[in-house]
């Protein structure tokens, strides 16, 4: 649920990214195929870290609170 989330929120960012056709035109295969590579990694790296820091910030502070508790 927490990756869809960050999906949305950064999904403006993302549509921004998408190369026009005269781009497209303009560049070799090969330097498309890594740009896009490149920025399909990045972005999820960046949505990876995004949801396990969320994932983090939720469980350690519950962990801590069950292990006090018991």
């Amino acid at each position: 649920m927490l990756a869809v989330l960050n999906i949305a929120l950064v999904w403006p960012q993302l549509a921004s990214q998408i190369p026009s056709t005269q781009f497209l035109n303009q560049h070799a295969g090969a330097y498309l195929a890594g740009n896009v590579s490149g920025k399909l990694v990045g972005d999820f790296l960046h949505l990876f870290i995004w949801t396990a820091a969320a994932v983090m910030a939720i469980e350690i502070p519950l962990n801590r609170a069950r292990k006090t508790s018991d």
